[in-house]
């Protein structure tokens, strides 16, 4: 969780050009995702309820999917491994 939060501090003090603010606030945005996900796998060890489970997988796949459109825009036509 540490992790997604010192890396969310740092890509927010980055100044993007107006060209990528979009993509810049996308990704602060996946980086927030992660950090929730993370957060909620955290929580089945408190209470065992797996509904924990299935929103950090929710949160994660939409993370996942707002890196890749970034890195579309970033890399277009570049292999994008699964």
């Amino acid at each position: 969780m540490t992790a997604f939060k010192d890396a969310y501090g740092a890509a927010a003090k980055l100044k993007a050009p107006p060209s990528l603010a979009l993509q810049h606030a996308t990704y602060l945005n996946a980086l927030k995702q992660y950090a929730s996900a993370s957060q909620e796998m955290v929580k089945i060890g408190g209470d065992g309820q797996e509904a924990h489970l299935v929103l950090a997988q929710k949160l994660s796949f939409a993370a996942a999917e707002d890196l890749l459109r970034v890195g579309d825009v970033l890399w277009p036509a570049e292999f994008k491994p699964n």
